[in-house]
């Protein structure tokens, strides 16, 4: 509330809120605690919830060869079903399976983590124009999703919750909205409130 009059930023004026499309389409990449409730929350609501594997995650290219296109084709079709649908970096077994896979390679938690961004960030590309409103959670998921689809400005609309973000970007000269949020912020029926809030827009 203060820095805008210090940094002498705008007219003190928030911008209007776009009008979003009311299903929520959640691209996890962070292993927080408190991220992890709020998926398994949405779950439990009826959110499809669905799991990349070690390969998927840790190998990029993998979505250049013929089982990742088909898996693409396959998360895309369930995205276009219209309900609210959760792409999760995390294994339904946490980490062990990640773990080991990295184990045999040598890479380390840096390697594992810029990885997993990076991977999220192909699928992002690979899929295209998704309907849905987009939730990206974790900053480096974030950072490497908007770099896979060649965007480098993003423009602040305004907060949904406490810590959660709605951006406006640029792609192929059409506008586009993303919402972003750190792994450790918001309570665990955060993303049920998110929906809420798309569904009373209308």
């Amino acid at each position: 509330a203060v820095l805008p009059d210090l940094l002498k930023l705008g007219d003190g004026h928030p911008p209007a809120l776009p009008l979003l499309d009311k299903r929520l389409l959640v691209l996890c990449g962070s292993v927080n605690p408190i991220t992890l409730a709020q998926l398994d929350a949405a779950e439990r609501a009826g959110f499809t919830h669905l799991r990349m594997t070690a390969e998927q995650k840790l190998e990029p290219d993998y979505w250049d060869t013929e089982p990742g296109r088909l898996q693409l084709e396959e998360w895309a079709r369930i995205m276009a079903t219209g309900g609210h649908c959760i792409l999760d970096s995390n294994g339904v077994d946490g980490s062990a399976a990640t773990d080991a896979y990295a184990a045999r390679y040598g890479w380390s938690c840096c390697d594992i983590r810029t990885r997993v961004s990076r991977s999220l960030g192909r699928v992002l590309k690979k899929l295209g124009e998704v309907e849905g409103t987009l939730l990206i959670t974790g900053g480096d998921t974030l950072l490497q999703c908007m770099h896979q689809i060649g965007v480098t400005e993003l423009q602040p609309l305004g907060e949904l919750a406490s810590g959660v973000v709605l951006s406006r970007f640029v792609l192929d000269g059409s506008p586009r909205f993303v919402i972003s949020k750190s792994g450790g912020f918001g309570p665990p029926d955060l993303l049920l409130h998110l929906t809420d809030f798309l569904a009373a827009q209308r």
